[in-house]
């Protein structure tokens, strides 16, 4: 245990260095992202959980025109993924998302590019517990499938360009490390009512054949925000994430995006019990 918490703070060392010890040229962007997330149990120790992710955004301060403040101004990304869990107990939950869709959106709102993906997510998360701390270690790869860039008629345009998804050139590969504290305020436990703190990095590391040296170290996202426990269906998370896509062999030389975003989460952590309650009511009648 010991060996890696040395070995997470040496990498998120090198990170650090790396990116103030270079000039470099930056392209600073705000955003609007949105998460849902819908979970549940199906039998024994297996759940699932669906994802739906919608993310705006600003002209980056580099685009000609435009408007820079209005996050709103034109689609960014949208992503449909599901999950099978396995908790195997309260520390350690084994995880798959068999298919995944990401939808990109590039450039400026009136000449929007569009990048279709699919993903294939394995998953392991690791818990701690600290009396009202919990931290949290997610590792995660992606096998990541890219179709072909085109030209979007429009910001809902998710329908161009699946092809060659097998190519060298159209498959990545990611790892993801994520590190997450949940502080609870007024409860020893997540119960309705409670307020909490949520605090959390995440480190992307690329891999595979088109993937060059330069590009190895994609991004970091730094997060900071307040959850709410409303009832036991539904919580509300809000808060600042500061992204960091390093893109150092980019020719136009604004090679590192620093996106300011407000962040939005959803979260129902327990939906069977709509089903519960309308069977229930059902038996009541």
């Amino acid at each position: 245990m010991r060996f890696i918490k040395f070995s997470h703070f040496c990498l998120l060392l090198i990170v650090a260095v790396n990116v103030k010890g270079q000039n470099r040229d930056y392209q600073y962007t705000k955003m609007f992202w949105t998460e849902t997330i819908v979970a549940g149990k199906i039998k024994s120790k297996f759940g699932y959980q669906l994802d739906y992710q919608y993310r705006r955004s600003a002209e980056p301060n580099l685009q000609t025109g435009g408007d820079h403040n209005n996050i709103f101004t034109k689609p960014f990304q949208q992503v449909v993924r599901p999950w099978i869990h396995y908790q195997a107990n309260e520390k350690i939950r084994l995880s798959l998302s068999p298919i995944g869709w990401w939808g990109t959106w590039s450039g400026s709102h009136n000449n929007l590019q569009f990048v279709p993906e699919f993903r294939i997510c394995p998953q392991v998360t690791l818990n701690q517990f600290f009396g009202r701390v919990t931290i949290s270690h997610r590792y995660r790869y992606e096998f990541r499938f890219f179709g072909d860039k085109k030209t979007a008629e429009s910001g809902w345009d998710a329908t161009q360009g699946y092809n060659h998804f097998t190519d060298d050139m159209h498959t990545k590969g990611r790892i993801r490390y994520f590190i997450r504290a949940i502080t609870l305020l007024n409860n020893t436990k997540l119960d309705v009512g409670t307020f909490y703190l949520n605090i959390y990095n995440e480190i992307f590391l690329n891999t595979g054949k088109s993937v060059a040296n330069t590009n190895l170290l994609d991004q970091n996202r730094l997060f900071c925000g307040a959850g709410y426990r409303f009832n036991t269906l539904f919580r509300l998370e809000a808060g600042y994430l500061s992204q960091t896509a390093f893109r150092f062999n980019n020719v136009t030389k604004d090679n590192i995006e620093q996106n300011n975003v407000l962040q939005l989460f959803l979260i129902f952590d327990d939906f069977n019990q709509i089903f519960k309650k309308k069977s229930q009511e059902g038996e009541t009648k």
